[in-house]
Formats: C-alpha cells, structure tokens, sequence
C-alpha cells in the first residue's frame, strides 16, 4: 500500500494508510507471569476497540472566530486554497469541528484510508469516524491546533467525574483519584516521568516534551475499575492496569479499597511508587509520548513490551542509586523465562516475535518472557545498538503497516541477520545470571 500526501477539503493528510492495522492493538497491559508455587496473578492483555467515551462534547478553548464552514468530503480533491508552499512540505495543524451522534469534538485531522478518518483531539485522545456516514458532519474549525492546557483539562474532567474523585495535577499529569491525599496520588507518577526519561537521557537517548498533559486514572475499587472495562472490550477479570494508545490514558484502581489517611500515607506512597503495574505502564505513556516510540505507528510488540518491563525494575527507574547489573534484573521475568526455556517452550520464538505479534494472543506468558529476555540481553550487551533500534523505529512513518519481511528486516539492520546464534546467545547470557 503506497502512502502519500493529499489534499482533503483543503487540508493537507496522509492517505493510503492501515488505519485498522495501526489502531488494533490499541492498549497495553501489564502480563505477570503465573509461576508453579505463586501467587501472582495473571495480567491478560487488554484491547479496546473504541475510545474512551470521556467528556465526549468538550467546550472549546477560547479561539478567534471559527472560519467559515467548509465540509470535508470524502474523496481526496486538490484544493487552490492551500498550497504546498503555504505548507512547507508539512502537514498543516488545522482544527476540524466533528458533530457526531449528537455530540460535538475538536481535533487535528491525521490520516484516512478512505473509509475511515483519524482525528486527534485537543485532550490527545484520537477519534476515528467513517468518512461517508452522512450523519457525521466535519467541517474546519481554525488554522491552527492548541491542545488543551493542564488547567483546560482538568476542568473537563472534574465535570465528567464529579464530586465523587479528586483531580490533582503536577508537572506532567492530570490524576484522577479518590478524596484526600492528593501528593501521595499524583506525585508519583510524576517522579517516574522524571526518572525514566532521566534513564533515557543520561543513556544518550534525547527524548522530547509530551505535547499533552498525561492522564492518569485510578479508580475507587476493582468493581468501578470492571464497569469501565466492560465498556471498553472484552478482558480478563485479573487486569489490574493498563495504558490505552487510542485515548493516551492509564486506567487502574486502588488495590484492596486503599483509602490515604494521614496515618496511612506512608503506605500508599509506597504502593504507587513500587507498583509493578503504575511503572509498567507510566514506561509505556512515557515511551509513546516522549519520542521512544510513535504512537501512530505498528511498534513491534516485543519492543515495546520488553521495554516497559525492563523499567519495572529499580535498577532502571532509580539507576542512579541502583547501578548495578542484579539491580535491573526483573526477577519475576527470569524466573518465568527460565521454567519456559527448560520446558523447551522457547525456542525458535525470538524469530515468531519479530516477525508478527501473534503470539502476545496465542501464548503471552511465552511471549513476554522471550520479549523481556531479549531486551535485557541486548540493554546489557549491545546498549548502543538497542537504543539506535528504538530511536529509529521510534521515527517510522505514521499508520503505515508493515509486514513479517520488514519487521524482520528492519531488526536484521540493527542487529546482524543470525538470529538463531542471536537467541543462543541470549540463553546463555540470562542462564549465567546470578
């Protein structure tokens, strides 16, 4: 399929995209693995097939007045009132006003494929909507696009949530929580924001500025926390949290009716800050955020995956005062990857994992641990060459597919075309941990 630039309505966007391909898979989820003897629970993989029906009629921002009506039509149409001049060569962030099922949202126009339009909407949430429904009514709003400001989208939520959960706000995040103790609810995930892109950084990765506020929600009780997903998609009842690209938001609760209480401060801040879940998955906003991996793009599961887990440990999310090797071993991970590899259930599945996702579906908890095992040999090994993959996965061309040829490829570039001497070299690297 050949992407390219066209004009809609005047609008410069890309067209000839996998939109379905691209936002299939639209949520990640912490997988911990179910070990012989333990008690942890197994995570499955949550994937929505809709956004979050948030505040889905927002108020728009104070801008100048809106131009004059100009519907979008369907079929891609050259237009003289925007040239490639005026453009430079960019997509152009104009604003489109969306009237949709009776509710209206404001966004920038990203892609379509014809049949489908996405739209990113001031909250960084993204829309899709088909082109030819009649009853869907596009029409340009401005010539420019302003997301939202922390203060615009905290109001927006307060309104959706009500009195019932607490909004606090820090540098980087907009927290939904329950009453009371907001600095033990939202200062956490802001210290992870700061020490994982701090990880990055002093690795020589440059990451960038999230160009929304990120929200994160914790709810009140599992059984709220199960009403949302049931609007959501089908899942596994033992979800505990996970991370939507579709609405760019973290979804959790507060394990067993935690309540903060002056006298049980210290106990809650210690839960959010040591929370396999809340790191797993702030590494993932953080990551499709920040210029690690785009968010418009088919990342590879196992490069995702298997960087988020590697920032579950302390060794990462805290290497500054845990340098060493054992400090970013992620124990659970090694030890599932182990009872795995002497079942003889892992090998020949690093070349399955690149070259389709598949298995995060047939078989996870094989999936995981091979994905874990993988980064962690290469973060350790070839620290260089992992983190030149990343970057320049992390610039991959928006909505586009890509098939098992490229995906390997792409790999092979990066890291040498023997991959079978590859997973032989990883097996005896993690089999040699202490």
């Amino acid at each position: 399929m050949i992407c390219n630039w066209r004009y809609i309505g005047g609008i410069r966007m890309l067209v000839g995209v996998s939109l379905a391909i691209t936002l299939g898979g639209i949520a990640s989820a912490q997988i911990v693995p179910t070990l012989p003897g333990s008690s942890n629970t197994t995570i499955q993989e949550v994937t929505p097939s809709t956004p979050v029906p948030l505040d889905a009629s927002p108020v728009a921002p104070t801008v100048s007045a809106p131009l004059v009506s100009q519907p979008l039509v369907s079929q891609p149409v050259v237009t003289p009132s925007v040239t490639a001049a005026e453009l430079g060569g960019r997509p152009r962030s104009v604003t489109v006003k969306v009237r949709k099922d009776g509710k209206t949202f404001y966004g920038k126009p990203l892609a379509t494929d014809g049949k489908q339009m996405a739209v990113l909407r001031w909250d960084g949430r993204l829309a899709t909507f088909p082109v030819n429904d009649p009853s869907i009514k596009v029409t340009k709003y401005s010539s420019d696009f302003k997301p939202y400001s922390t203060s615009e989208l905290k109001q927006r939520l307060k309104k959706y949530f009500g009195n019932r959960y607490e909004i606090s706000t820090t540098g980087h995040f907009v927290v939904i929580h329950p009453n009371g103790g907001t600095e033990f609810w939202a200062e956490p995930f802001e210290r992870h924001y700061r020490q994982l892109n701090d990880y990055f950084q002093a690795h020589g990765f440059e990451t960038s500025e999230a160009k929304f506020p990120l929200v994160a929600i914790v709810l009140r009780s599992r059984k709220e926390f199960d009403l949302r997903l049931d609007k959501e998609a089908g899942y596994d009842r033992n979800v505990l949290g996970y991370y939507s690209k579709k609405s760019n938001r973290i979804t959790t609760f507060a394990p067993n009716g935690i309540r903060w209480t002056p006298t049980g401060a210290k106990k809650m801040e210690n839960w959010l800050e040591n929370s396999p879940t809340i790191i797993h998955e702030v590494a993932h906003q953080i990551a499709f955020n920040c210029g690690v991996h785009n968010r418009f793009s088919v990342v590879p599961k196992w490069t995702s995956e298997g960087l988020a887990m590697l920032c579950e440990t302390r060794g990462v999310y805290n290497f500054a005062k845990y340098p060493h090797v054992k400090d970013r071993v992620n124990r659970l991970r090694l030890k599932s990857f182990r009872q795995l590899e002497a079942a003889g259930k892992t090998k020949g599945v690093l070349l399955e994992l690149l070259q389709r996702d598949r298995m995060f579906e047939s078989d996870p908890e094989v999936a995981y641990a091979v994905s874990w095992a993988i980064s962690f040999y290469l973060n350790e090994n070839r620290q260089m060459e992992y983190l030149n993959y990343l970057a320049k996965d992390g610039r991959r061309g928006d909505f586009r597919a890509h098939t098992k040829i490229d995906r390997v490829g792409f790999f092979i570039r990066h890291f040498g075309k023997d991959i079978a001497s590859l997973e032989q070299r990883m097996n005896l690297f993690v089999g040699a941990i202490k």
